[in-house]
């Protein structure tokens, strides 16, 4: 897309071409040519390392979430989103 708005066409015919806004081409724009995203994935959690989380579940693989927060001393949401 920013190709397509380098080579001369308008930053409206451009947003209009794949159906984002204005504003997205702007900011798109704005960032320097070697800007490279973030990588989208799990994130390591502050409270407690997934390895320890594998472990306790490989020892003891049917426990229950609420009881792997409590042996871990977390939230089971924290749980839920780390499995």
């Amino acid at each position: 897309m920013l190709l397509h708005i380098k080579k001369g066409s308008g930053k409206t015919e451009a947003a209009a071409l794949f159906s984002v806004g204005r504003s997205t081409i702007y900011k798109w724009l704005s960032e320097p040519d070697d800007h490279q995203p973030s990588k989208p994935g799990p994130k390591d959690s502050r409270k407690f390392k997934r390895c320890t989380l594998r472990q306790l579940l490989e020892a003891n693989p049917d426990m229950l979430q609420k009881e792997l927060a409590a042996h871990l001393n977390v939230s089971v949401n924290a749980i839920s989103r780390a499995l």
